[in-house]
């Protein structure tokens, strides 16, 4: 798990692929700058074309799907990390942080 202040560290130092896991139609609607939507209904077919040594950052609102996929590629061999709270908790931090 990340903390939404770790993200742009995962992202930019480490190398991190930002995932949103939410439907297209939020991912229009609203998405982290810089991610790339792949719904979860469709995580196992990114999984099965995807390297395993990539870190991949997964979100969705409000991390409860984030942290199931990623406990579920985890045990596969993906290098994986969560946003804990989702977007929620992301835009919450922007708040805070600007």
């Amino acid at each position: 798990m990340m903390k939404a202040k770790e993200l742009d560290y995962y992202k930019n130092e480490k190398g991190g692929i930002l995932i949103d896991l939410r439907g297209a139609g939020e991912y229009r609607k609203d998405h982290i700058p810089g991610a790339v939507n792949v719904p979860y209904d469709t995580l196992e077919r990114f999984a099965a074309v995807s390297d395993k040594r990539q870190l991949y950052l997964l979100y969705c609102d409000r991390g409860i799907m984030s942290l199931k996929a990623a406990r579920r590629l985890a045990r596969e061999g993906y290098q994986i990390c969560a946003l804990a709270g989702g977007l929620k908790a992301y835009r919450e931090w922007q708040i805070y942080a600007d």
